[in-house]
């Protein structure tokens, strides 16, 4: 659903309609993707507006006991149901759009299913209404075909928010985080490529000052922890066969 620019603040106005729905009708939605970093991330408002941060559509996580109840609830709303993605995801996303106001809304079911598997089924709990940070983190970090918007999310992640061996919703869970990759080197391999083209990508109004050194700073931290925890026999195994076999799952454009 290209061609329909809207302002952050138009975005919000959805989003907080369809929050303010999903607790009128009994079905838990939880943002993710660029918007849900853009809510995680108010110090970083006037950076986003400067870099001209734009988004396509809006993208959700559900629980599969409500899939049948957002169904309906955006059919009502006059959205487009696309069964085809349905059926293939293996009822794991769902889309809606809705032409008339030019919407795409990606929902997708219990887990987020790219380059990299983050199982969030008993991760709702942490965030009201997003993803939690370390899983919003995860969910950038695992992109193989990682863009320029990506690091400029990832960037505001990091030095905005502090790390934790807990789960807080104003944190990052960097046990949680090491502890997922200590048992996938797919993912481990993919992070660790991301957080070394992070650390030599430079746009002057992320990479200066205080600014600069604080990514620094957790850049060299989420390294060590994530090298530094134990791995799985799996890891192991799959450490040995390296680049030689594909280590990521390839995601094409829906």
């Amino acid at each position: 659903m290209r061609g329909y620019k809207r302002s952050f603040g138009e975005w919000k106005t959805i989003i907080d309609k369809f929050f303010s729905d999903s607790n009128r009708f009994g079905f838990k939605l939880r943002l993710t993707g660029g918007l849900a970093i853009r809510l995680q991330c108010s110090d970083f408002e006037n950076l986003f507006v400067s870099l001209k941060r734009e988004y396509e559509d809006i993208d959700f996580v559900c629980q599969s006991m409500d899939t049948i109840k957002i169904r309906n609830y955006f059919q009502n709303l006059d959205f487009q149901f696309n069964k085809e993605v349905f059926t293939y995801s293996e009822g794991k996303r769902m889309i809606f759009t809705n032409t008339r106001q030019s919407l795409k809304v990606d929902v997708f079911v219990d887990v987020l299913d790219f380059s990299h598997f983050i199982d969030l089924t008993d991760r709702f709990k942490i965030d009201s209404r997003t993803i939690s940070i370390s899983d919003l983190l995860l969910s950038k970090m695992q992109i193989v075909k990682i863009s320029q918007k990506d690091f400029i999310d990832i960037a505001a992640l990091l030095v905005e928010h502090s790390f934790s061996d807990s789960e807080q919703p104003d944190k990052i869970n960097i046990k949680y985080i090491s502890a997922l990759l200590a048992d996938d080197w797919g993912f481990f391999h993919t992070f660790e490529k991301n957080l070394n083209k992070l650390e030599n990508y430079l746009i002057p109004e992320i990479y200066n000052g205080a600014i600069k050194n604080e990514l620094h700073l957790k850049i060299i931290t989420l390294k060590q922890r994530v090298e530094a925890t134990p791995k799985s026999l799996k890891w192991k195994m799959r450490a040995k066969i390296g680049e030689s076999l594909n280590w990521y799952k390839e995601v094409s454009e829906i």
